[in-house]
């Protein structure tokens, strides 16, 4: 029996009944055991704060800033770098630290490897998860439109206890949540999207499966998924290795 459970991925989903939020972090030695989420609100940023933010963005992110039409998608791609920058500083205490990027293109910190983090952003919302014991991270926000086609997804890539229900389910936040869990538990693995993400039940509070193909060096680990709703219009799902830490919510 144990042989068998050690040859399946286990996923553990629940939803976070209520948020913690915290005014302030210390440093990324005093953190070990927490997992702290940063949301930035694009509404809720200046047009001084997005260009101070640019300001202290490498040369690299500033020239990419640029190539994007719309004002509104160069100032989410600003407020989502600077926001990992001006963290990141507030962690290690150093003004400016390499981020580096793996075979996978995930970024990481060669000189602080126990800070693992990851990012996303959807509509005026930017969110980033931050570990402190190296344990990889993966986090995914949505923001709920009424014209994506959520039936035509789910069929092409829901497990089918996710599909029947979503069906049956006349809410649509309900696909969005369980999107969610799936992108954050494929970016903790550091695996883009794939025909395996059919097997992932992340409908179940618990559900294991035998990872194949490029899942399968992760027969055997054990994930937490965690879900949350921010305001009306947006889900978004932490997901980590290993026992879950301590959650704390910050406001950029």
């Amino acid at each position: 029996m144990q042989e068998a459970v050690q040859n399946k991925i286990q996923l553990t989903c629940t939803d976070l009944s209520e948020i913690n939020w915290i005014n302030q972090v210390s440093h990324c030695s005093e953190r070990e055991g927490q997992l702290d989420v940063w949301i930035g609100d694009l509404t809720k940023v200046t047009e001084d704060e997005i260009i101070m933010l640019k300001s202290k963005l490498p040369f690299d992110k500033v020239e990419k800033t640029e190539r994007f039409r719309s004002s509104k998608d160069r100032n989410r791609y600003t407020l989502a770098h600077g926001m990992l920058h001006e963290i990141i500083k507030q962690y290690t205490g150093e003004e400016k630290v390499e981020i580096a990027f793996t075979k996978y293109k995930k970024p990481y910190l060669p000189k602080f490897p126990k800070i693992s983090f990851n990012m996303s952003h959807s509509g005026d919302l930017v969110v980033l998860a931050f570990r402190f014991d190296g344990i990889e991270v993966g986090v995914d926000i949505e923001c709920i439109h009424s014209k994506v086609d959520t039936q035509l997804i789910a069929h092409t890539h829901y497990h089918s206890d996710e599909l029947n229900t979503v069906i049956s389910n006349t809410n649509p936040q309900l696909f969005y949540k369980l999107w969610t869990r799936k992108e954050a538990l494929l970016k903790a693995m550091e695996v883009g999207l794939t025909s395996e993400i059919k097997k992932i039940n992340t409908l179940a509070s618990f559900s294991d499966f035998v990872g194949v193909g490029v899942l399968a060096d992760f027969n055997g680990n054990s994930y937490d998924i965690q879900s949350f709703k921010i305001g009306l219009d947006y889900f978004a799902s932490v997901a980590t290795l290993k026992s879950p830490p301590s959650y704390s919510f910050v406001h950029f």
